[in-house]
């Protein structure tokens, strides 16, 4: 895996990119923000390398057969490992910049999780200000989606969970516990040790 100094993401970010303003001033920022969040470069597939979602069942088929298909194309698609980058069992999840609205965003995300079973979550975002709102579609257990409205910060990191209920938690959410709960919390940890331990039959060991 490529690692590169802050320095060096936006060069190399921009060398990858296709010569549009929406590619410079919207698609650029938000890998070069995925890529100062831990995310490596070579598990991004974005700019002139862009990744296509099936349109159709059918042409799923196709891609799974290596075979030319018509796919609508994603900004930004982010897979779980660099190794794994192209293979659609790997994706965790897409950035989508090009719609004009949120409305039209959405509804683009909607078809692509019909073409990408494995996706996790969908993001539309045209602004690549940190603060700045995001739409953010999750894919939950059963299937359904879930949309939430969130910043483009709250995109994922490497090693967090992509579900919609997952909160990031920061120092100052941190709360100090009191002696009894903390004494109570290890006891129980004990107890689980003790209990999945098949060696230790007393508590003292």
């Amino acid at each position: 895996m490529k690692k590169y100094s802050d320095l060096d993401i936006l060069t190399e970010v921009t060398k990858k990119l296709k010569d549009t303003t929406e590619q410079r001033k919207v698609v650029g920022p938000l890998v070069a923000q995925l890529v100062t969040a831990g995310w490596s470069l070579d598990q991004i597939i974005f700019g002139k390398a862009e990744w296509r979602v099936p349109k159709s069942p059918s042409e799923a088929t196709k891609r799974e057969k290596q075979s030319s298909f018509q796919g609508f194309p994603v900004d930004i698609a982010v897979f779980d490992e660099p190794n794994n980058v192209g293979d659609p069992r790997h994706l965790l999840f897409l950035l989508e910049c090009k719609q004009p609205n949120e409305t039209a965003g959405v509804s683009q995300l909607e078809s692509y999780f019909v073409g990408e079973p494995h996706v996790q979550l969908g993001v539309w975002a045209n602004d690549p200000t940190p603060g700045a709102s995001a739409v953010f579609v999750y894919r939950k257990s059963d299937g359904r989606m879930l949309l939430k409205k969130q910043k483009v910060s709250d995109l994922p990191r490497p090693g967090e969970a992509i579900r919609a209920e997952a909160q990031r938690v920061t120092f100052s959410d941190l709360i100090a516990p009191t002696e009894l709960l903390l004494k109570k919390t290890v006891e129980d940890l004990l107890d689980k040790i003790v209990i999945s331990d098949s060696a230790v039959t007393r508590r003292e060991e």
